[in-house]
């Protein structure tokens, strides 16, 4: 669902990144009665911020995805 709805295509790598390093802030959604039918989909980060000796931490959603229907 993501490849197809995404306005620009990643390699598979992008995915991966994403989802192996932050898995618990990649979120589908779906119907309820149809658990295979994905609706959504998120895939994002949480890194602390890139300014020296920062501890602030700072999120990005890289992809989001939704089923037009």
């Amino acid at each position: 669902m993501i490849e197809k709805e995404l306005s620009e295509p990643y390699p598979i790598y992008t995915y991966r990144y994403f989802v192996h390093k932050w898995p618990e802030l990649t979120l589908m959604a779906y119907f309820e009665d149809q658990p295979d039918t994905i609706i959504g989909c998120i895939v994002s980060k949480l890194d602390y911020h890139q300014r020296e000796n920062s501890n602030k931490l700072r999120g990005y959603i890289a992809m989001l995805a939704v089923d037009p229907n």
